[in-house]
């Protein structure tokens, strides 16, 4: 009777795998397990009818091929278990123990050994001979393990009932039909149970319809919500834009109005403030906007770390109204090996939030560093009296499974800094207390390079541009910035350059006017301009404005080995 339950079974999961494997199914991790586990069963249970097909062939119980057989069986049941329960892992969704790949396929192998070397003999009954012995009980009580295993997994999860309820009944089914099989093992009905298993699975949990629906459900919520986490952001940032502009317009009213000279200064002044503070919002939007884990890579070059922290203390001073900001920096190496646009990026992120949440009192940023042979540790602590985050908040943001959204917020800098090697701890009490430590390389100028060494400044509202040209002059010292009003900032406060190169097509102002600005403070600093392609034909002028030379951006690659080879060596 046993050898029609498993031709039974041949034909059900031949029928399926063409069913199957016709359809277009979802690429994620379960059903890659349950395609798996389908060809698993269909090999197995080709093996039992072999063993039958054998036995009644006349072949020896106790011949090589037989045993051999057998073992290969007791390592099926393991590999199926071990699947199994690796499958009802994947899904969980709450997983009340951690176990890794690595530690998963160890067990497999040891329990494997272990079938293979414990001794087994067999039995006749009914006609139909099978395996006892140490070695059948130790599989027995592998499959035992690895299905409770399941069954809690399964069990903690079943508030999903469409999906976990089917894994629920079917380890208990898989169990039942092994203390039947130990019972009456004539009748071969472990491989008939697992088909069975397969099927369900199939018309439950695994049908690529019923999947492609629910990743289609899943998908226009992502949208939705998408799409309102980006209006909101568009709401939020317009309206910080609409007021200095709007302040602009008033005063320049006034002006056109007045025929004081001093009120008129003293007007031109305040509008000068009111679109600086425009210009650093949507810097603030470009320098925090656009990132996808997909795109996200660290990448790392040589840079000046005081210059770096000096560029965010002006940048963040201008949006702090009536609260104290002290910015602090202790005895740190001149230069280091990282991602600085990145770890800009987040300090940019705290401090932004931390501004907008305290309306008096203080924010306070010290920056240390431990240093040992060749690495520092950067300890930058970020602290202010507003208001305390809740426990919910603190976890959002401490959450490592979550992808970094569109427009990065502070529930992502964590997963920024840990991809910089890095950690971050918080603490939320009379206010909000952000430590991020970053273990860095500690890069010693050459003794040869101090003299000739080459420091330059990359102007461009193009986060894309700046990443390629932080990569591009990786051998140099470098540094950039979003606007030339940034820029002429950054070089009045007393940091120096040998070379500036700088984007034309930048707002508010261009990569002209930038060079103009710069001349007027008398700053004379060698700059080449980055051109588009339309403009190539009027290259030569903007030599004539001041720029030493041009990069064309529609042959970048060359253009930028010309200026390395020209002006940096």
């Amino acid at each position: 009777m046993g050898i029609y339950f498993s031709i039974s079974s041949i034909i059900f999961l031949f029928i399926f795998i063409i069913i199957f494997f016709s359809k277009d199914n979802s690429k994620n991790i379960e059903t890659k397990m349950y395609s798996i586990l389908l060809v698993l069963t269909f090999l197995g249970t080709i093996l039992d009818i072999v063993g039958f097909s054998l036995y009644k062939q006349g072949m020896e119980v106790n011949s090589f091929i037989y045993k051999s057989l057998a073992r290969v069986m007791l390592i099926y049941f393991i590999l199926w278990s071990t699947l199994f329960f690796k499958y009802t892992y994947s899904v969980s969704e709450k997983k009340i123990f951690q176990i890794s790949n690595i530690v998963i396929v160890i067990a497999f192998i040891i329990c494997s050994f272990g079938a293979v070397v414990l001794p087994i003999n067999f039995k006749i009954m009914k006609n139909v001979i099978y395996p006892i012995g140490m070695g059948v009980n130790f599989t027995y009580f592998v499959i035992t393990v690895s299905l409770i295993l399941s069954l809690i997994l399964a069990f903690n999860n079943l508030k999903n009932i469409k999906k976990y309820t089917p894994i629920f009944l079917i380890t208990l089914m898989v169990i039942a039909s092994m203390v039947i099989q130990k019972v009456l093992p004539e009748l071969f009905l472990i491989n008939f149970s697992l088909t069975i298993v397969i099927v369900v699975m199939y018309f439950t949990i695994e049908n690529p319809d019923l999947k492609i629906i629910e990743e289609l459900k899943k998908n226009r919520s992502l949208t939705s919500k998408s799409y309102i986490e980006k209006t909101n952001f568009l709401f939020r940032m317009s309206a910080e834009v609409r007021k200095p502009i709007e302040n602009i317009k008033e005063l320049n009213d006034y002006n056109i109005e007045s025929n004081d000279i001093k009120e008129i200064k003293e007007n031109s002044k305040e509008i000068d403030l009111n679109i600086r503070n425009a210009n650093f919002t949507i810097n603030n939007v470009l320098d925090v906007s656009s990132l996808d884990t997909k795109n996200i890579n660290i990448v790392k070059n040589k840079y000046n770390i005081k210059k770096l922290l000096n560029e965010i203390y002006l940048r963040e001073k201008r949006k702090i109204n009536n609260i104290r900001f002290d910015f602090n920096i202790g005895e740190l190496p001149e230069y280091l090996y990282g991602d600085s646009i990145r770890l800009k990026q987040v300090l940019i992120c705290i401090l932004d939030n931390l501004i907008e949440n305290t309306k008096e009192g203080f924010i306070e940023v010290n920056v240390n560093s431990i240093n040992k042979y060749d690495v520092c540790r950067l300890i930058i602590t970020i602290e202010n009296s507003g208001i305390p985050l809740s426990l919910e908040e603190i976890n959002n943001i401490l959450d490592n499974e979550k992808e970094i959204d569109e427009n990065i917020s502070l529930e992502d800098i964590n997963k920024l800094i840990n991809m910089m090697n890095g950690s971050l701890n918080i603490k939320s009490e009379e206010g909000n207390e952000f430590t991020i430590s970053i273990d860095s390389i500690i890069v010693e100028p050459k003794k040869e390079e101090i003299t000739n060494e080459t420091d330059i400044l990359f102007i461009s509202n193009n986060e894309g541009i700046l990443k390629g040209l932080e990569y591009a002059f990786k051998e140099y010292t470098t540094n950039s910035v979003m606007s030339g009003i940034d820029a002429i900032d950054l070089i009045k406060s007393g940091e120096s350059y040998n070379l500036i190169i700088i984007d034309d097509e930048m707002k508010p102002i261009s990569g002209l006017e930038t060079l103009k600005r710069l001349r007027k403070e008398n700053i004379n600093i060698p700059a080449i301009i980055m051109l588009d392609e339309g403009k190539e034909h009027i290259k030569n002028h903007y030599i004539k404005d001041g720029f030493i030379d041009y990069i064309l951006k529609s042959d970048i690659k060359n253009e930028i080995n010309r200026i390395i080879n020209k002006y940096c060596k």
